[in-house]
C-alpha cells in the first residue's frame, strides 16, 4: 500500500512552527532597529497564514470534507430495499 503525501498538512505544520518560532524569538530578543520593519511584515504575513491554516482545519473546509466523506460512504453502501 502506497501512502499519499499530505502536502497541505506538511505546509500547515511548517507555517505553524514558523509563526510560533518567530513570535518566541521576538519575545525573547531585542530586534535591531534596522530590521524591525521587515520583522513586523514577516510576523504579519505568518500570522495571516496561520489564520488560514486554522480556518482550513477547523472552519468550513473541515465541515465540507466531513460532508464529502459521509456522501462517499453512503454511495459505497449497497442499497437497502424499501418495505
Amino acid at each position: 500500500m502506497q501512502r499519499e503525501l499530505d502536502v497541505a498538512g506538511i505546509l500547515a505544520l511548517v507555517i505553524t512552527i514558523g509563526f510560533f518560532g518567530v513570535v518566541v524569538v521576538l519575545a525573547t530578543r531585542v530586534a535591531p532597529l534596522d530590521n524591525r520593519e521587515i520583522l513586523s511584515i514577516v510576523v504579519g504575513v505568518l500570522g495571516a497564514s496561520f489564520g488560514a491554516v486554522v480556518q482550513y482545519y477547523f472552519g468550513s473546509s473541515k465541515s465540507s470534507q466531513s460532508k464529502n466523506d459521509v456522501i462517499a460512504r453512503l454511495a459505497s453502501e449497497p442499497a437497502q430495499p424499501r418495505a
